[in-house]
């Protein structure tokens, strides 16, 4: 179901907004919970019981985790052992549904021979947004930044809430948790949100769609048919397209959220008035870039341990990255080419 869809907008957001507004609080979470499973089934049946294990397997680890953190000085490797195996279990999810034909393409070649039939999986909506969510959660959980959530209904509100479901932004636990216990929606808010939603959508219709018709009707054609100034000019709709479309659903998750009484943070920041590489990823997607800052670039040592260490630590960061967007050679292809960018600006 798309944000901009005739049944998101006629039926299926004002049923919640209003749902939500006249409920108590426990029950409006509990709607909203069902609300994002309606979302989400809505454009995907198949895969929800995807979403249910993630959820459930999270939720009891982290509660592993916690009781065990308890008694931290006795058993300090019970809940890294935890930590691992829901690590593990995380990033085999995406790993299997995202990645598989593309190791074992790569393993076949390696090999010289077909070492497994590709499988062309459907890859599940928001499974790398909701997957990264749940790492952030466990790891905080681990580091004791936050204690284990004992009530499912709420780890489950934070997975399935449909604002940030399927493009993000990526949302820490602890701040969303803080507005499942204490949200307010008062007319200020409402009517702050609704502006941030219409402008997203405008966004939305206005640009991002004008600019994908005109892309994709030029490169409906042959290759050899579009001259290079043409090429240059699909180049720059396309990159203004890519921004819209992105920029435009983040406005309006954060817009629905606001509406809902949920804060969800901003992901764009006007990146192309950026003067630097290093500038345009502190403006882009924020939060993608504060989830690897602080969940694998600080705990490989950051820039603190010299310059051989924090070449290395970028160059992990930005090939992830890459292939975090895709599973293909010319994402890797990608997080190569911007990691150089950023090296040469850093020496």
């Amino acid at each position: 179901m798309l944000f901009s869809s005739m049944i998101f907008l006629w039926l299926f957001l004002p049923c919640v907004l209003i749902l939500n507004l006249i409920l108590p609080r426990g029950a409006a979470n509990w709607f909203l919970i069902a609300a994002g499973f309606i979302f989400y089934a809505w454009g995907e049946q198949e895969y929800i019981w995807v979403l249910l294990l993630s959820l459930l397997v999270n939720y009891l680890g982290a509660r592993l985790m916690g009781k065990a953190g308890e008694s931290r000085t006795q058993c300090p490797g019970y809940t890294f052992v935890i930590l691992v195996l829901l690590l593990a279990f995380n990033l085999g999810l995406l790993g299997y549904f995202k990645y598989f034909d593309f190791i074992t393409g790569l393993l076949g070649k390696l090999s010289g021979r077909q070492f497994m039939e590709p499988r062309n999986l459907l890859l599940p909506i928001g499974i790398s947004f909701y997957t990264f969510q749940m790492i952030s959660y466990v790891i905080d959980v681990y580091r004791g930044d936050i204690p284990a959530e004992t009530r499912l209904s709420h780890l489950a509100l934070y997975i399935s809430f449909f604002p940030k479901m399927i493009q993000g932004p990526i949302v820490r636990y602890g701040g969303f948790d803080a507005c499942i216990h204490d949200r307010h929606v008062t007319p200020e808010l409402f009517a702050y949100g609704a502006r941030r939603f219409i402008y997203g959508l405008s966004k939305k219709l206005i640009l991002a769609n004008q600019f994908a018709s005109v892309v994709d009707k030029v490169l409906s054609h042959p290759m050899e048919e579009i001259s290079g100034g043409l090429g240059w000019y699909i180049g720059i709709l396309y990159t203004l397209q890519i921004y819209f479309d992105f920029y435009s659903y983040s406005l309006m998750a954060k817009g629905l959220g606001q509406l809902m009484g949920f804060s969800l943070p901003d992901n764009f920041n006007y990146p192309y008035l950026s003067l630097s590489m290093t500038e345009f990823w502190r403006r882009w997607h924020m939060t993608l870039g504060g989830w690897f800052r602080d969940y694998i670039y600080i705990p490989l040592g950051g820039n603190r341990c010299g310059k051989a260490t924090t070449i290395r630590n970028m160059l992990v960061v930005w090939l992830l990255t890459g292939l975090w967007h895709g599973a293909s050679w010319n994402f890797i292809l990608w997080g190569s080419v911007i990691f150089l960018l950023m090296l040469i600006e850093k020496m």
